[in-house]
């Protein structure tokens, strides 16, 4: 191997260690270094996990539960399952709507598969 094939091998490793904190992360402890430290999330932790209670409750168990919340919750919700592929949802006003999203997509990962079952 030359010199500047070794070059533009570790530019694309840099680049995809960059990029993707998974393989970095793969990379460092190869190295045998800490992978790099997560950024904190801003949010607090979700006060449930709306697929476990759906699966466990039912819908009208889950939307009882997300009812007594407030918008604040609902949204650490959100954001803590990956319920906001759009990144519109956190920006809405109304807990009633933020409770159907929930609610819908809960359901959604909570019968995935069903049909193999």
């Amino acid at each position: 191997m030359t010199l500047k094939k070794l070059n533009e091998l570790f530019a694309v490793i840099a680049a995809e260690a960059n990029a993707n904190p998974e393989f970095a992360a793969k990379l460092a402890r190869v190295l045998g270094e800490e992978p790099p430290a997560r950024p904190r999330a801003r949010r607090a932790l979700a006060v449930l996990d709306p697929v476990a209670v759906i699966q466990r409750d039912g819908d009208g168990g889950l939307r009882q539960k997300l009812q007594g919340m407030t918008l604040d919750q609902l949204r650490d919700i959100v954001s803590e399952h990956g319920m906001d592929k759009s990144h519109l949802v956190m920006k809405w006003a109304k807990p009633e709507r933020v409770i159907e999203h929930i609610l819908a997509t809960a359901s959604a990962r909570a019968r995935k598969g069903d049909a193999f079952r």
